[in-house]
């Protein structure tokens, strides 16, 4: 009896080894993935238009008026920085009072000319990972290039920041009625 549960044993374990041996086995295989994103623009809007109003009589030294929310949007999705500019074109009394209302033909006579504008960012808000630095109150000279007046660091991918300028136009004594006009142009530098 000993015998055979010995031959017994045996078959057992050499069936056990057969079919470990010959039992599949498992199998893996790896796939690389990538993808690539692109970036976007960098841009900056501003208000079309920016109607200071009435703001008092001739011999007014300085006018001051908001100039509507201003938008610095970063869609590059990267880490580069950014800085918004502002430049001004001449603000002259170039539309006259009609003679028939004042009186007076103002259509020969000199325009007057801002001495200086000012452009005051303010605090700014903003979206994603941006620190967004005001300049303080910048002087624009007319015709001359576009001054930072607002700085994006510590960028990390999108981002957005807005902001309500202020607007001060410093004339002389000397400042006749009228209409007066001029140009602010924001840029991304």
């Amino acid at each position: 009896m000993k015998n055979k549960l010995i031959a017994a044993l045996a078959v057992m374990a050499t069936t056990t080894t057969l079919l470990a041996l010959t039992a599949p086995t498992a199998s893996a295989d790896d796939t690389a993935v990538t993808f690539n994103l692109t970036g976007g623009a960098l841009s900056v809007s501003a208000q079309a238009t920016a109607p200071l109003g009435n703001k008092g009589a001739s011999g007014t030294t300085s006018v001051s008026g908001s100039l509507g929310n201003t938008v610095l949007t970063d869609n590059r999705g990267g880490v580069t920085g950014w800085s918004v500019g502002a430049a001004t074109t001449a603000f002259n009394n170039s539309v006259p009072d009609d003679p028939a209302t004042t009186g007076v033909d103002e259509t020969a006579a000199a325009t007057t000319t801002a001495t200086a504008v000012s452009y005051a960012s303010g605090a700014a808000t903003s979206t994603g990972v941006v620190t967004a630095t005001t300049a303080g109150a910048k002087t624009l000279t007319p015709a001359g290039a576009a001054v930072a007046v607002m700085n994006g660091t510590v960028v990390v991918g999108n981002n957005t920041a807005t902001w309500n300028p202020t607007l001060t136009v410093t004339l002389p004594t000397s400042s006749t009625v009228g209409s007066y006009r001029g140009t602010i142009t924001t840029s991304v530098l």
